[in-house]
């Protein structure tokens, strides 16, 4: 079987544009289509490969794909730093309209991680009905994913004596009181954790 090769493009949305990856259907034009929800951080840059796997063997099987980059991630424009959670649920709306103006109308959401938490509210939000929601190894509670990804931060703080020693507790309490913080790379937004904070 030879490689199946997607097609990159880019999505417009409210703060620029969005990359995608869009598989086509091997067996011809069809309404359904799956849009991918990513995971978060380096969760989502180690999962690429199995993620390009699957949504290949959707499209053999006559299924279309979206895999979509969120804002400020991967190569979509913006900076992770800028990125809200209320930003991410439009990118989702936004990908929709561009599956629905390529009249692909039958859709699914598949959630990876922490994107299984993010297509869940979007349902929520946008009281959208679809066709299946596919859930790879979700994440629970996000209270627990969020105490989880801080501990990173704590983590490497343990090895260098040089630099103040905190707790979960404390990286809490700074996005909770609107502050943004470094953890393993990534400048975290707290509007992009703290409701990420109270889902489950």
């Amino acid at each position: 079987m030879k490689k199946y090769k997607a097609t990159p493009l880019f999505i417009p949305c409210e703060q620029g544009l969005l990359f995608a990856m869009y598989y086509a259907p091997r067996l011809g034009r069809t309404k359904q289509c799956v849009i991918h929800v990513p995971a978060f951080a380096e969760e989502m840059n180690k999962s690429r490969r199995m993620v390009a796997l699957q949504a290949a063997a959707f499209a053999e099987e006559g299924v279309a794909v979206l895999v979509l980059d969120l804002w400020g991630t991967g190569d979509s424009q913006g900076e992770i730093g800028g990125a809200t959670w209320a930003i991410w649920l439009e990118n989702i709306h936004a990908a929709i309209a561009w599956l629905h103006a390529q009249k692909h109308h039958e859709l699914s959401l598949w959630g990876l991680r922490s994107g299984v938490l993010l297509a869940l509210d979007y349902l929520q939000q946008y009281d959208m009905k679809i066709r299946h929601f596919i859930a790879w190894q979700p994440v629970l509670k996000g209270e627990t994913f969020v105490m989880q990804f801080l501990r990173l931060r704590i983590a490497t703080a343990m090895m260098d004596k040089n630099v103040p020693q905190e707790k979960t507790a404390d990286l809490r309490k700074q996005l909770m009181m609107g502050e943004s913080i470094e953890v393993a790379g990534y400048l975290v937004n707290p509007e992009l954790i703290n409701p990420l904070l109270h889902l489950k």
